[in-house]
């Protein structure tokens, strides 16, 4: 399995597809958050957050903000 080496911030428009997530960041393992920054009112986002072990595999990842 690995330690988590990374994690992955994945952004799209509230309500788009799924395969519409576009990758925003990716953050060190150690990361306890992330600021997504430069946002205009009233955007709405949901996020995948997806984490990444020390050989490359990645989980399926958390929705957040759905």
């Amino acid at each position: 399995n690995g330690t988590i080496s990374a994690y992955r911030i994945l952004r799209k428009v509230k309500g788009a597809a799924d395969s519409s997530y576009s990758l925003l960041a990716t953050v060190a393992g150690s990361a306890t958050m992330y600021a997504d920054r430069g946002l205009q009112a009233n955007q709405q986002f949901t996020y995948k957050i997806t984490a990444v072990n020390s050989q490359g595999d990645e989980s399926p990842g958390v929705v957040v903000g759905n």
